[in-house]
């Protein structure tokens, strides 16, 4: 019996050796992959770092304000992260110095990033973000969070996962990874130029009359909470950026949806004052979505800018954010 004990032990350690292996050449995402490694292999220092979901790919026009304060930007989102996962890549970017972003820190933040993830699209954005990840209490919390245990193996393994095409997906090297037609090599979305199609565009005949009323909505609105552990994150957050002397600011980006919908009001509330409340920045874009003369051209659905949009952005950032970290324009 022993023997037999043994025998399944030696199997065991062999299996997860070649799985192992195998995971290390069998790549999700070539294109979260290919940013993501460079990035944190120290090869690309910048000065602003995004984080967070395809909000942060699209929100701000980086060619503009790099060109503008010569600079230079990344972005480490994903399209559908959720904000447990955000959290887990701002740990890993704090442990290594030479990875901090030399300004500033920009982590969106929306009521979509706290949603349970239970599709399997959304189950599946997650994994190629945990597949760069190094082995920790923390993955094996994620992939305990968002997977059935059912779902385990593939969740774990990027091998397992495309047995089926596994000749697609082995590369000759990490160096030789092939990157999305959509996203630039530093992780942004390449310029959008579309906009909402006219029929969209005719049901927002009121847009900016009910933006000009966002802000009285948005306070006199009654608190809504987001779940205790996105919490407890933003507040780690908040702290460990001080502690590495790291420029930190959470942002929600102009949406029309938020400018809309009135059940997402009070999570946006209770962001804003929890932030605030724990010494956090923050600024919330639809506030001033007036003031930025944002129209409805200027976005290519109902949550994100297009380039026209987010163009329109750059004051923002030069004249708001910068100021709050008495960092100036060049």
């Amino acid at each position: 019996m022993k023997k037999l004990y043994l025998k399944s032990l030696l199997l065991l350690i062999l299996t997860l050796g070649v799985l192992l292996f195998l995971d290390s050449k069998v790549i999700h995402s070539a294109l979260f992959s290919q940013y993501y490694r460079e990035y944190t292999a120290g090869n690309e220092p910048s000065d602003f770092v995004y984080l967070g979901n395809s909000i942060s790919q699209r929100s701000f026009n980086h060619h503009k304000i790099d060109s503008l304060l010569g600079t230079k930007s990344y972005c480490l989102g994903s399209p559908g992260q959720h904000f447990y996962v955000t959290y887990a890549i701002f740990n890993e970017l704090i442990k290594d110095k030479n990875i901090h972003p030399k300004q500033l820190l920009l982590v969106s933040i929306s009521p979509n990033q706290f949603v349970e993830v239970r599709t399997d699209k959304q189950k599946f954005s997650q994994m190629k973000v945990i597949d760069e990840l190094p082995f920790s209490l923390e993955k094996i919390k994620l992939i305990h969070t968002y997977y059935d245990i059912d779902e385990y193996p593939e969740a774990w393994s990027s091998s397992i996962r495309f047995h089926d095409i596994l000749h697609e997906k082995i590369y000759e090297s990490p160096y030789r990874l092939k990157a999305a037609k959509d996203v630039d090599r530093r992780g942004f979305s390449k310029i959008v130029t579309t906009a909402l199609k006219e029929t969209q565009k005719a049901k927002q005949n009121d847009l900016n009359s009910i933006a000009a009323t966002y802000s009285d909505r948005l306070d006199a609105t009654v608190i809504d909470t987001i779940d205790l552990a996105s919490q407890t994150y933003i507040k780690d957050m908040i702290r460990k950026a001080e502690i590495h002397d790291i420029n930190l600011v959470f942002y929600t980006a102009p949406s029309i949806s938020y400018i809309r919908e009135k059940k997402l009001l009070g999570q946006m509330k209770m962001m804003e004052l929890f932030i605030k409340e724990n010494s956090g920045k923050y600024i919330n874009l639809n506030r001033l979505f007036n003031e930025l003369h944002l129209t409805v051209d200027d976005f290519s659905d109902y949550t994100h800018l297009n380039i026209q949009g987010n163009s329109k952005i750059v004051p923002v950032f030069t004249d708001s954010i910068l100021p709050m970290f008495h960092l100036e324009k060049n």
